[in-house]
């Protein structure tokens, strides 16, 4: 949850916190594709609005990119959308709120790395 400390997120101030949840299967790399599963989490004090962006990169290159459908309440997540990718080898970068465009408790926290295919 929001660290009630910072100068960001007070028990005054109730603020969402998107947090990227991330997995990868690598069960078919072998045939060219690498699954992930991404959501958003909310991690904050307040809802979180639908039409966070989520978006995966390999390097600088954008693999996909997608949007929440709905709003996320205080604790919980979005539903999942699972994403075929070209099987990629080497690290994967999922952001969420890219465009900065939610006000939050964090905005260090938007990214995750994930493994794609060995």
């Amino acid at each position: 949850l929001c660290d009630w400390g910072s100068d960001v997120c007070s028990s005054d101030l109730a603020l969402p916190d998107a947090v990227p949840v991330a997995e990868p299967c690598v069960a078919r790399c072998e045939e060219g594709d690498l699954i992930v599963d991404v959501a958003v989490a909310n991690a904050g004090m307040a809802g979180l609005r639908s039409g966070v962006s989520i978006r995966v990169y390999a390097g600088e290159e954008e693999l996909a990119a997608e949007r929440t459908g709905s709003v996320v309440t205080i604790g919980n997540r979005s539903s999942i959308t699972r994403l075929t990718l070209p099987a990629t080898d080497g690290t994967l970068r999922v952001v969420v709120d890219e465009e900065d465009r939610v006000g939050e408790c964090h905005e260090d926290n938007n990214e995750v790395d994930v493994e794609g295919c060995p």
